[in-house]
């Protein structure tokens, strides 16, 4: 399996669901005679979600160390202890990762990450960690440089662009009806265990369509968080002090953050 199926299933959802509301007008009956469901507007359905959040992940800002006070009478200075209540991280200059679509272990860069902050450290309770922090444009610069050019050979989707929110995101794509553009959201929440992601429904005009139970719509949908969800599952970091995988994700409006040990 390549990285880009991903993408393909994504894209493929994305242009069934717009297939079907092409074929009938308005867009609500079409869905609905499709076996959507209307669950309300997305924005209500967010902040609904927003108010149950978990906190963010906590990791240290910067190095902490022993300073020196100014010098005494005596001409001695004495030492002064920062509070510290977690080990100092330091920056990454490169993360090595495995992963089953990988014909063997790879090395990545800065340069191709786009993280705000990649850095080792460990936790509170001293465990070896790797702290991966997005802001918004750095999530979708990533995704264009890995996946961009895929896009770009889909000729029915342009735009591609993830909003994120807090608890979750919104994958927004344009798609070309025939008739003009129209703008389709699949709508990611993560799940109670903050490893997982759940596809919570469609966005089509501000309005949240769940998914439907069965047919070919709800088989892309599962394939798509399935596969999403073994790649967070299984992605390891292969540090030479252990394997790290990823243990915690925290979304919300300012960006991503990743915690693996």
């Amino acid at each position: 399996m390549s990285r880009r199926k991903w993408l393909i299933l994504g894209c493929m959802l994305v242009v069934v669901v717009i297939g079907v509301v092409a074929l009938s007008a308005p867009a609500a009956l079409a869905l609905r005679l499709a076996g959507f469901r209307a669950q309300g507007r997305t924005v209500d359905y967010l902040n609904e979600q927003a108010a149950v959040t978990k906190p963010t992940i906590q990791w240290p800002a910067a190095q902490s160390a022993v300073t020196f006070s100014t010098p005494t009478p005596a001409g001695t200075p004495e030492p002064v202890v920062q509070p510290q209540g977690t080990v100092p991280a330091e920056p990454l200059d490169s993360v090595q990762v495995d992963i089953w679509f990988l014909s063997q272990p790879a090395i990545f860069y800065p340069h191709q990450i786009f993280a705000k902050r990649l850095e080792r450290g460990r936790t509170d309770d001293h465990q070896l960690a790797y702290y991966i922090e997005f802001n918004q444009e750095g999530v979708n610069t990533y995704l264009n440089y890995w996946f961009g050019d895929f896009v770009e050979q889909e000729a029915r989707v342009r735009n591609v662009w993830i909003d994120l929110k807090p608890g979750g995101a919104v994958a927004y794509a344009e798609v070309n009806l025939e008739l003009g553009w129209q703008r389709v959201g699949a709508v990611l929440m993560l799940d109670a265990s903050g490893r997982q992601f759940v596809l919570a429904g469609v966005e089509i005009e501000g309005q949240l369509y769940s998914t439907p139970p069965a047919g070919q719509i709800a088989d892309l949908a599962g394939q798509l968080e399935r596969e999403g969800n073994r790649a967070l599952r299984e992605l390891t970091f292969l540090d030479p002090a252990g394997q790290l995988c990823i243990q915690a994700i925290s979304l919300g409006e300012d960006g991503v953050q990743i915690l693996a040990y």
